[in-house]
């Protein structure tokens, strides 16, 4: 049983990758950023206002790595 649960696992891990590739791929799209990605850039690159404008030209063009993992806390049966 050992080797079903890692290929299921694994399946999950390949689909929240694809999933959370595309949902990042879709605020960059729509010109968004609810996570706070450019919080994050601004906090670390605040000497001018020449470096937020350069994040706004950088953001639509960044390419993620993804990396998902997953914890099962417990398994059981389904009543």
């Amino acid at each position: 049983m050992f080797g079903i649960g890692t290929v299921i696992v694994g399946s999950w891990l390949s689909e929240g990758t694809k999933h959370y590739h595309h949902v990042l791929r879709k605020l960059q799209t729509l010109g968004v950023d609810p996570i706070g990605f450019g919080l994050r850039y601004r906090a670390t690159h605040y000497e001018r206002e020449k470096d937020w404008e350069r994040w706004k030209a950088i953001y639509p063009r960044l390419d993620w790595q993804i990396k998902v993992n997953i914890d099962l806390v417990g398994s059981g049966g389904i009543k």
